[in-house]
């Protein structure tokens, strides 16, 4: 066997010289393992010692004062520390985007005021109607201008702001009748199944109708000034469509849904501050247009907390009890829907929430940067089940 030979530049363990050439030289200590929740061991001369989680205050450290000057963390606020509690779980949540069949994208060449939706028919509303049968194609099946209802507009640009489909005496006739609002306050009712104009109802609204409405068998159309028309349909297919009742809710109003016959409206907050205690967020008001004879009172409610502008609504079907509101700055506000009372108020979002659906026991939000959220709200914190982007 050959020798080994040895570098001269190395001298051997436990020589002399090595042992010179170290001085007071100290191995380092062996590693050591700090116990779950303790505070590890500090150099001399690596600073102040760290601040044990949990204890944001610097209480109990084990250190003199002046070790802990300047490494004080400030503790979070009580408002602070609950959203981050109720902020929802997206750990094992689904982004893979959802699937449709069949994937139709309708991509209009103009600009929407309006939209209305019913089983496979999608209408959109601006200075012609246009409907699309989804499960055709992506090209509208049928296409009306204003000029062919008959009207007469009084401004230079009208165009439709609000449509809905009405509530048919018969079943057959579901989705088949669809009503739209015009800027200048007009009403007109079309055969989406004909394309032909049934009705029309000149100067109804003294302003733009904003929206149309639905809810068993009646149809409410709201103006921008406030003016509220109930109209009910009977049972009776040759019948008239007959005006229940006309009243005028606060003009104020930003935002408007009608949720189990009740509809709420919103006016946005007087201010955008969230650090003042004292300020209060939008206005909400609940008013009952299709109760039985006359209609009680409004009543006024606010959230129990600030928020930004209501931007949405809906109720959860297996939650019929509790009724929800989507609001700017990310905010989801719960409320009971029969004591009118608000429930919690929750962050979710990091932006503006602008879309808000229950299906079945899921909560489905969309927000401004084009993402869509389903919520198992089972649980506390809620649990994101799906996210993806679904627009630009």
């Amino acid at each position: 066997m050959g020798s080994i030979r040895r570098d001269a530049r190395r001298p051997t363990a436990g020589s002399v010289s090595t042992m010179e050439n170290q001085g007071d030289y100290q191995p380092p200590p062996p590693p050591f393992r700090v116990a779950a929740g303790s505070t590890p061991p500090r150099r001399s001369g690596s600073g102040p010692a760290p601040i044990p989680v949990g204890d944001v205050n610097g209480a109990d450290s084990g250190e003199d004062e002046d070790d802990d000057e300047g490494a004080t963390v400030p503790a979070l606020t009580t408002q602070a520390q609950r959203m981050l509690e109720d902020y929802p779980d997206s750990t094992n949540a689904n982004r893979r985007p959802a699937s449709f069949m069949p994937d139709v994208k309708i991509v209009p060449t103009h600009q929407i005021y309006a939209y209305a939706v019913h089983g496979r028919y999608v209408c959109t509303g601006a200075h012609h109607v246009k409907v699309y049968d989804t499960l055709m194609s992506n090209h509208p099946i049928l296409v009306v201008d204003l000029k062919d209802t008959g009207l007469e507009f009084r401004i230079k640009d009208p165009r439709v702001t609000a449509m809905g489909f009405r509530p048919a005496a018969q079943l057959a006739d579901e989705g088949r009748y669809l009503w739209c609002g015009t800027k200048d306050g007009h009403l007109w009712e079309l055969d989406i199944r004909t394309g032909e104009v049934t009705d029309a109802k000149q100067g109804v609204h003294s302003s733009a109708v904003v929206h149309i409405l639905r809810y068993r068998h009646f149809l409410i159309t709201l103006e921008e000034n406030g003016k509220l028309h109930v109209f009910e349909i009977k049972d009776d297919p040759e019948g008239p469509v007959t005006l229940l009742r006309t009243v005028r809710v606060s003009d104020r109003f930003t935002f408007a849904r009608l949720i189990g016959g009740k509809l709420w409206t919103a006016s946005a907050p007087p201010n955008r501050s969230t650090t003042n205690s004292a300020s209060k967020g939008p206005t909400i008001r609940v008013y009952e247009p299709c109760a039985a004879g006359s209609m009680p009172p409004a009543k006024t409610i606010y959230a129990t907390e600030w928020t930004g502008a209501v931007t949405s609504a809906t109720m959860i079907p297996f939650r019929p009890s509790e009724v929800y509101l989507a609001h700017e700055g990310g905010y989801i506000s719960v409320w009971d829907s029969v004591e009118f009372v608000c429930l919690q108020v929750l962050k979710i979002s990091s932006t503006d929430i602008l879309a808000l659906e229950g299906v079945g026991e899921r909560l489905w939000t969309g927000n401004r940067k084009g993402q869509i959220h389903v919520y198992d709200i089972t649980d506390r914190p809620w649990k994101t089940t799906n996210v993806w982007t679904a627009h630009q």
